[in-house]
């Protein structure tokens, strides 16, 4: 093709996946219950919050976990990490979705209900930039959270433009075999592999609070703040990777 010298070539310039002033957008989501995602979910909002981010914690499921740890964070004198309600009777899409991703905060995290599959999944999926995805150290876990990843990597969204996924063991004592066999299992999917939340009750206390474990004021929780340091870096790392990367939705 010739072109005239005053003319210029019609090439629209690649957007990249993250427009600087945009929120960074982190799903949170398991096919199953009782996986650890509102802890998930919890904790790093407030490490975002505690590095002096501006969040939203966008609670889908109908439990309304995360909206309760949020009323206990009220009472204390803890960086502050805006709410918000999902309408239980109304269906997930990605044009209400991202209605509901409010262009003043740095971080959005969604915090996905149990049972998310289908055009559901790949709406939120759609909307993220990262996915967490919380594991337990069982046999039944494993196997379920094979089949959620399988079908995560098989959405519309996923295919047209992957997302990058960490995968977080929870409630992981490290000196048992079903321990080992959760990070053999880790190995084999080729996803990053984060790092493990300690079976404590230091989480249950601090959810009460309406904390961060990294937030509580005792000397036992030093190697619980390592892993959440782990998480945070990690976040940050995917951050400047979105906003480099060409988008192609």
């Amino acid at each position: 093709m010739f072109l005239h010298k005053n003319q210029r070539p019609n090439i629209r310039p690649l957007r990249s996946v993250l427009e600087a002033g945009e929120p960074m957008v982190v799903l949170v989501a398991h096919a199953k219950g009782g996986c650890g995602k509102t802890t998930l979910a919890t904790n790093t909002a407030s490490i975002l919050s505690q590095h002096q981010h501006s969040v939203s914690l966008l609670d889908l499921d109908p439990l309304e976990s995360s909206l309760y740890w949020l009323k206990q964070r009220e009472k204390q004198n803890a960086p502050h990490i805006h709410g918000q309600q999902w309408p239980k009777e109304m269906p997930i899409s990605y044009g209400r979705v991202r209605q509901r991703i409010l262009q003043q905060y740095s971080h959005i995290i969604m915090d996905a209900p149990a049972g998310t599959t289908g055009p559901a999944l790949d709406h939120l999926v759609r909307a993220s930039q990262a996915i967490l995805i919380p594991v337990l150290p069982s046999p039944i876990d494993i196997h379920a959270t094979t089949r959620f990843i399988k079908e995560l990597l098989l959405t519309p969204s996923y295919r047209q433009r992957p997302r990058r996924i960490g995968i977080v063991a929870n409630r992981a004592n490290q000196n048992t075999l079903l321990f080992d066999d959760l990070k053999k299992f880790l190995l084999r999917l080729k996803i990053p592999y984060l790092t493990h939340l300690r079976d404590t009750q230091m989480y249950p206390q601090a959810s009460g609070m309406g904390l961060g474990i990294h937030e509580l004021n005792n000397n036992r929780n030093k190697e619980d703040s390592a892993h959440w340091q782990r998480i945070y870096q990690w976040l940050e790392v995917q951050r400047q990777l979105a906003l480099l990367m060409p988008s192609q939705l």
